[in-house]
């Protein structure tokens, strides 16, 4: 059984304004806690859902999955770098995703992105993105959004109850988001066939070049 893992990149904003490729390392998983997942009434998995992090070019990244429906990688491998709207296009609905993921990002906070962020926050915002991405229906809003039903699905670990302390972060992240208020171009994604997809925000902290966030867990599709 493979898990999956969370890392996020920074880099400068103007690096990301073309698809270009980088080496994507895998560098072990950071914050958050491992939960049960369902994915398109699939089997359920035990994995990890918090910040990874990546090694991107040589660049210290963390990173959350964007790809909840795909194998996680835990080697190197080359992605391509892009944006956050061109990642989820493939997607229905991907550009309003992308702005409910940023408007989500933005909910938390920069110690998201730290990697020594609040074990809880980093969980809870990635199974936020992870629900986003797989159910978000623009027409429905937030009434679609629920960890309980539809295609993606997550309980505690060994599908026990999700600690309150997690799934009160979820909801409180969900109340916040008002569709279409936030920037997803200030967030890059790291996209691969065979492996999860991953974002990280734009500009990070301190870096120089762009780099990566987010990784998700098991899968059955690909684009």
């Amino acid at each position: 059984m493979k898990t999956a893992a969370i890392v996020s990149c920074f880099g400068l904003f103007a690096a990301v304004a073309s698809a270009d490729t980088v080496e994507m390392q895998f560098g072990g998983v950071l914050q958050g806690h491992n939960v049960s997942i369902r994915v398109n009434e699939g089997r359920q998995y035990n994995v990890f859902a918090g910040s990874i992090l990546h090694n991107i070019d040589g660049e210290r990244t963390v990173t959350y999955c964007i790809d909840p429906d795909q194998w996680a990688s835990t080697g190197t491998n080359t992605f391509e770098r892009t944006i956050l709207t061109d990642a989820l296009s493939s997607r229905p609905y991907g550009e309003e995703k992308a702005h409910a993921v940023a408007e989500l990002a933005h909910f938390a906070g920069e110690d998201i992105w730290s990697e020594h962020a609040s074990r809880d926050l980093a969980s809870a915002f990635q199974l936020a993105v992870w629900e986003v991405i797989l159910d978000f229906d623009p027409n429905d809003g937030t009434d679609s959004l629920n960890l309980n039903r539809g295609a993606f699905r997550a309980s505690g670990k060994g599908n026990s109850h999700m600690p309150g302390a997690i799934s009160n972060l979820v909801d409180q992240m969900f109340g916040s988001l008002q569709f279409g208020q936030s920037n997803p171009h200030q967030f890059a994604a790291f996209t691969n066939e065979r492996y999860q997809d991953f974002m990280t925000q734009v500009p990070a902290p301190g870096a120089a070049a762009l780099a990566l966030m987010g990784l998700p867990l098991l899968a059955t599709r690909k684009r």
